[in-house]
């Protein structure tokens, strides 16, 4: 899960400083749904998934 977090928020970094405020200079793109939002949710659903199926895949005397 923070690992998750943390990979969106560095996104969401990137998104907002650099390109709303640098490129576009707007911030019309937070606007769009399908443009935005979605592929928010689908970096923060990819990572924690792949995240909980390495973490089952560790033997459990493995794990830190």
């Amino acid at each position: 899960m923070v690992t998750a977090l943390l990979f969106l928020s560095v996104v969401l970094f990137l998104d907002f400083f650099l390109v709303a405020l640098l490129v576009e200079k707007s911030f019309a793109m937070f606007r769009s749904v399908l443009g935005t939002w979605i592929p928010f949710a689908l970096i923060f659903a990819s990572t924690y998934l792949t995240g909980a199926y390495v973490n089952k895949r560790v033997p459990p005397w493995a794990r830190p």
